[in-house]
């Protein structure tokens, strides 16, 4: 049985090396707090930790995660394949993909470009069956209206651009939906 009190002291032990900028020793004591079945997140530079216990009887089940950045090119040949490569690694048909509108809201073309992305996950990558939702919170406002995004936590994939990453950053900044996303 693991003790939670001497994890508590080793994320103690972490966030007091990472405030001293002893980022190896901080790595240190989070490779042991992982080897003990727990998950540490750090959010920005604050040291913040997020607990979670993912053993559930002696077995590890971590859901993979992957982050894309795309600078151009997200519906191009190339773009399909990475597309493709996620797919294959989430190994689930039909695939639910959330489109979010945020960083092209400023945008008169919105919703064209948006049906456009829609149409390629269905057209293009059709062996995954893709269930392809459009979240329109083009908006700061709209980012807090838990109606438009209630089902953001059954989506599989969740695809936000093309436009403005400032613009996103603005506008999803402490809002619902950015929770929600984090909660995916």
């Amino acid at each position: 049985m693991i003790d939670k009190n001497q994890i508590r002291n080793l994320f103690n032990q972490r966030k007091k090396l990472r405030k001293e900028k002893k980022f190896p020793e901080a790595d240190e004591i989070r490779r042991k707090i992982e080897s003990m079945g727990y998950i540490v997140t750090d959010w920005e530079s604050e040291t913040k930790f997020e607990l979670k216990n993912i053993s559930q009887n002696n077995k590890y089940s971590i859901k993979k995660s992957f982050l894309l950045l795309f600078g151009s090119g997200e519906l191009s040949s190339i773009g399909r394949n990475i597309h493709e490569f996620v797919f294959k690694e989430i190994n689930k048909n039909p695939i639910n993909i959330s489109i979010i509108t945020t960083p092209a809201g400023f945008q008169p073309n919105v919703v064209s470009v948006h049906t456009e992305i829609a149409d390629f996950f269905r057209k293009s990558l059709k062996n995954y069956h893709p269930k392809v939702s459009i979240i329109y919170v083009n908006n700061k406002d709209r980012a807090g209206e838990y109606e438009l995004f209630k089902n953001i936590g059954k989506s599989d994939y969740i695809f936000i651009g093309p436009g403005s990453p400032t613009y996103a950053v603005k506008n999803l900044k402490n809002t619902l939906l950015l929770s929600e996303i984090k909660k995916a």
